[in-house]
């Protein structure tokens, strides 16, 4: 079923539930990342060696543009050369119309809607990857003359994603999620980059994946403004089932006035609902918008209101 992809903006969230059992299959990853935020591309920063987690951290709670995803414990991996594409000649020659491409194929299973539903992100965004190899191999692509001056560790090139879902678990099968990737047929194995499990401290037990959030502006007034931030824990089922996010702090919290940055002077917490407090009164009709900062973890929008 095609569905309209968004344009702009980065992946949502592709977190899952992860049982312990898994992690003695140390099956493959992948971690997906926008190709670019503004006119950089991504990368990994190995000017140190080992790589700290904390690289590995901020990435994954950067802004969407520049934030790196992982989807785990994947099952079925399947790499294949796609043959390129000639035009033959009567003279037994022949012209290249286009490079073959390496193609890998691999099914996430046992999934929720939710993930079901974000991963269709893939399709529309189409990022560039990083393999995450059973051995804690981290496989990503960079000029091997240059990294050591560049030191930066890119993501693999990818043309397309194809995203075959089957939402249901049923008699025959659970739900789970089916994906081809094909890479850029420009790609050069030349460019393949290894990162060694000596070589970063990525820790293959955490869930760095963050958690998708609703957040909704309750009163606003010239003092303050009452945040209320819930996570969703079993997807959007008929009852809503979403518990609140509590344990937030005022750096958690990106506030603006008429477009410009308001560092908040208090907060306070009841049951996931945040009275965040303004550094200085505010004017009517002032424009208020609130989002989440990278470092609290969770994927959420932004909220705007005027006050009153």
């Amino acid at each position: 079923m095609a569905e309209l992809c968004e344009c702009g903006g980065g992946l949502s969230s592709l977190k899952r539930p992860r049982d312990c059992k898994d992690f003695l299959k140390k099956a493959v990853h992948i971690m997906p990342i926008q190709r670019k935020a503004g006119g950089t591309k991504n990368s990994i920063d190995v000017s140190t060696v080992p790589v700290p987690e904390s690289v590995f951290k901020t990435m994954f709670t950067a802004s969407e543009a520049e934030r790196l995803h992982i989807i785990y414990d994947i099952k079925n991996t399947a790499f294949e050369t796609q043959d390129g594409a000639t035009e033959d000649w009567a003279d037994g020659s022949s012209s290249k119309l286009r490079d073959g491409h390496l193609q890998m194929t691999f099914v996430v299973p046992e999934t929720d809607i939710m993930f079901i539903g974000n991963s269709a992100d893939l399709e529309c965004k189409n990022p560039d990857l990083y393999l995450y190899l059973a051995d804690g191999t981290i496989v990503g692509y960079g000029d091997r003359d240059t990294i050591g001056s560049d030191q930066k560790l890119y993501p693999l090139p990818v043309d397309r994603w194809v995203v075959v879902p089957t939402p249901l678990t049923t008699d025959d099968g659970v739900a789970k999620v089916e994906i081809t990737v094909m890479f850029s047929n420009q790609m050069s194995y030349k460019k393949w980059i290894v990162l060694k499990p000596s070589q970063h401290e990525f820790d293959e037990a955490e869930n760095y994946e963050a958690t998708e959030a609703n957040m909704t502006l309750g009163s606003t007034a010239t003092t303050t403004a009452a945040i209320e931030v819930e996570v969703t824990v079993d997807g959007y089922d008929i009852l809503g089932n979403k518990v609140p996010v509590t344990g937030l702090g005022l750096s958690d919290f990106i506030v603006n006035v008429n477009g410009s940055p308001d560092v908040l002077s208090a907060i306070a917490e009841a049951s996931g609902v945040y009275t965040l407090t303004f550094s200085a009164p505010q004017s009517s009709t002032d424009v208020v918008t609130v989002e989440l900062a990278p470092s609290a973890g969770y994927l959420a929008g932004v909220v705007t209101d005027v006050i009153p």
